[in-house]
């Protein structure tokens, strides 16, 4: 009867090691990913303000380039930007969305006009 319960025991102190071991690997695991998350903020927040700070500088060379050539067309916009026509498109869509510019007259034959209050929002 003594050595089955020296077996048991041992087993016994065995499995709670082994839950020991396994309860640490998930301690780990779910430390290394919360920081894996804050690595993966942090890094999403730059992008993102990479990106506003692109887009208003880019607007601002648009705003620069309408004020010294009211008639610049969309594709002298890209060609002096380095932009694509579709992204000059976006950019001048959001300043007249924002009230910054308006486009007086026809498509080929119209100007670009810098509403009052946003000259220097260059």
């Amino acid at each position: 009867m003594k050595n089955s319960n020296v077996i048991v025991g041992k087993s016994y102190s065995f499995f709670i090691v082994f839950l020991l071991f396994i309860f640490s690997l998930l301690i780990i695991h779910c430390f290394f990913c919360r920081l894996k998350s804050k690595e993966k903020t942090t890094t999403s927040e730059i992008e993102k303000t990479t990106q506003e700070t692109t887009q208003e500088t880019t607007r601002e060379i648009i705003l620069k380039l309408i004020k010294n050539n009211p008639t610049i067309t969309g594709k002298e916009l890209a060609e002096k930007t380095g932009l694509t026509t579709d992204g000059v498109k976006y950019h001048l869509n959001k300043l007249r969305e924002q009230g910054v510019i308006k486009h007086v007259g026809a498509t080929k034959k119209g100007y670009w006009e810098i509403r009052k209050g946003n000259e220097n929002n260059e």
